[in-house]
């Protein structure tokens, strides 16, 4: 299952997914990983960051491993950019991977790059002088035009 190219994974085939990523990275590595879902369905890679002494190279190992692993193709996951190579304060490293069928948005994405963009303010100060210049209105449900700041 998730083999063949003309079969797109499903949620399914998590379960599958993680035992075959866990098995590849054991294969690969002697250390102690954990790899599980979530409720969102993504796909968690942890180790414990006091392992890592005697395994440098992993984070690279990681990379390579979500381009071009031939399980991760297989399932066509994908890297969760936000939550790769992420070390939350616990101890542990974590990477994320995305199944195609979750869904996220660009701003998600964007957002939790750059938290501080997330504020709203004025582009631009309009003076109390301009303000003679502005009209703004709206329509109301019945298709009148209501004037605003007026």
């Amino acid at each position: 299952a998730g083999e063949s190219s003309s079969e797109l994974p499903s949620g399914s085939m998590l379960p599958e997914m993680v035992q075959q990523i866990h098995r590849q990275l054991q294969a690969d590595w002697s250390l102690p990983f954990v790899v599980c879902s979530t409720e969102d369905e993504h796909i968690v890679i942890r180790v414990e960051l006091s392992a890592l002494d005697a395994a440098p190279g992993l984070v690279a190992y990681m990379n390579a491993f979500a381009r071009s692993n031939h399980v991760v193709n297989a399932y066509r996951l994908r890297r969760t950019v936000e939550d790769w190579n992420v070390t939350p304060g616990d101890g542990h490293l974590y990477f994320t991977l995305q199944p195609p069928w979750v869904r996220s948005t660009s701003t998600e994405t964007f957002y939790s790059l750059h938290p501080e963009q997330r504020a709203w303010g004025p582009r631009r100060q309009v003076a109390a002088s301009d303000t003679s210049s502005i009209s703004l209105s709206t329509t109301s449900g019945r298709g009148e035009e209501l004037p605003l700041g007026t």
